[in-house]
């Protein structure tokens, strides 16, 4: 690998034109959030709209059954409970903890 490296140059782009963003690290790390879930899409959209010409915002999902069926098991997870149903709909007091719900991903 070291030496196919070495015959490699290569130069930083002149621009960004793609910028992509794991959506549960992003929602996961904002503080201050609105009360309704469509305040906080406002408030990620407006974050993410400048930083270039095209935005893929990608959230993970985990299939079952997978090792996160086995870590949620071990922690004592919260299961199922959070369904967004309404652009209106107030998120959860508890935040944090309902974005471990294995029903929020879906």
């Amino acid at each position: 690998m070291k030496i196919l490296g070495d015959r490699i140059t290569t130069e930083p782009p002149q621009r960004i034109d793609v910028t992509i963003i794991d959506g549960m690290f992003l929602v996961q790390t904002m503080t201050a959030l609105p009360s309704t879930f469509t305040e906080i899409a406002k408030v990620i959209i407006s974050r993410l709209s400048g930083l270039s010409s095209r935005v893929d915002f990608v959230c993970d999902t985990y299939r079952q059954p997978s090792i996160k069926d086995i870590e949620r098991t071990s922690r004592n997870a919260v299961v199922g409970g959070l369904i967004v149903s309404s652009r209106d709909q107030g998120r959860p007091k508890e935040f944090q903890k309902a974005l471990r719900s294995e029903s929020f991903k879906s």
